[in-house]
């Protein structure tokens, strides 16, 4: 019953005519902001991300699983600016944070954008966001950008790429594990910020666990831990 309510009130919020306008608009803008100047800073704001992300939201609660893939695709086009058409960085932190809850219903466009952003962003903010989006979205060729980032400027990202590592890493089986655990230890050796050596260190052992335990079977484990304890429920088991 409560669920109807919501999506009652989306729909009276957001009839379907009202989605398609908010959806062609923002898109448009985006598609002709081709170098950064300040009509684009106007006309790409956080309203304009937020009526996305509403617009996806009510399509999923009406029942469409792979929600507005019109309004994802924007999403991740905002998600990927990095600043070049001008996009306010409260607008894109917003559609990346997003894109990371979506659990893939973006496909590659969306992956791609929070990959872009992870490298491209000037803030080590939004790198950092863009690296917990990734985490959320728990596709296992983050750890590819997460290695790169290992020697990120900022301390931030760097503690952020150890952790999707050792959220990821590994259970491609047990030659990736030891190239990523290689990666790992030889940026502990370097790694002055006592927090990102604590989880360099952490991430060395569950790659190395994870790599171990997948050999010649499917991964399991991966992932932010809170989606570690929905694939357990999920599966029957509970750790105890």
């Amino acid at each position: 019953e409560v669920l109807r309510a919501e999506v009652a009130e989306v729909e009276v919020a957001y009839p379907a005519g009202r989605m398609a306008t908010i959806v062609a608009a923002t898109s448009a803008k985006l598609a002709t902001k081709t170098k950064p100047s300040v009509a684009a800073t106007r006309d790409i704001g956080p309203q304009d991300v937020e009526d996305l992300m509403d617009e996806d939201s009510a399509t999923v609660a009406s029942g469409a699983a792979k929600g507005s893939p019109a309004a994802l695709a924007a999403l991740a086009v905002v998600a990927a600016d990095c600043g070049r058409a001008g996009i306010p960085p409260s607008a894109r932190r917003a559609a990346i944070a997003y894109l990371g809850g979506t659990a893939g219903r973006g496909g590659e466009a969306c992956f791609e954008a929070l990959v872009a952003a992870f490298r491209g962003e000037r803030s080590p903010g939004l790198r950092r966001t863009a690296g917990d989006a990734l985490s959320d979205l728990g596709d296992e060729r983050a750890v590819t950008p997460a290695l790169t980032a290992l020697s990120d400027k900022s301390k931030l990202v760097r503690w952020r790429a150890a952790r999707i590592l050792g959220e990821l890493g590994g259970g491609q089986g047990k030659g990736a594990g030891a190239s990523i655990q290689a990666a790992l230890l030889q940026a502990e050796r370097t790694e002055t910020a006592f927090e990102v050596a604590f989880e360099l260190a952490d991430a060395v052992q569950r790659v190395a666990q994870r790599a171990a335990e997948t050999v010649g079977k499917p991964a399991r484990g991966t992932g932010p831990i809170w989606k570690q304890i929905q694939q357990g429920k999920s599966s029957g088991l509970t750790g105890e």
